[in-house]
């Protein structure tokens, strides 16, 4: 909102002063500095249970799923037949993520004119 009042102000003229520059903004949650412990792992583990037809239990297993893997909630999701290697136990990996971030980089550096 201050960001829109101030070119408001400042490259349009529209108003005279920015009413949000008193206004004081949040503060930024401190960094995380912990892991999940293996209590902790166990404890979910057995509160959720071992039936998959519950949400808790699938949700669980989604959880040890991303810990083993050190996949993203979206990479895990688009997995299917096609990505899966069940010999071999492994991800075809189409698109790695620096490959991704580099594409997107050099998008970016692009001249749009």
């Amino acid at each position: 909102m201050s960001a829109v009042l101030t070119q408001a102000r400042r490259e349009w003229g529209l108003i005279s002063s920015n009413p949000m520059t008193d206004v004081s903004k949040p503060s930024k949650p401190p960094p995380r500095d912990r892991r999940v412990s293996q209590d902790e792992i166990d404890k979910l583990v057995v509160a959720a249970g071992a039936d998959l037809t519950k949400i808790r239990a699938r949700a669980v297993h989604a959880f040890l799923f991303a810990i083993e893997t050190a996949m993203r909630s979206g990479e895990i999701i688009s997995l299917t037949n096609q990505t899966v290697d069940r010999e071999k136990r492994a991800r075809s990996c189409q698109r790695p993520k620096m490959a991704r971030l580099a594409r997107f980089h050099s998008q970016m550096l692009r001249p749009r004119f």
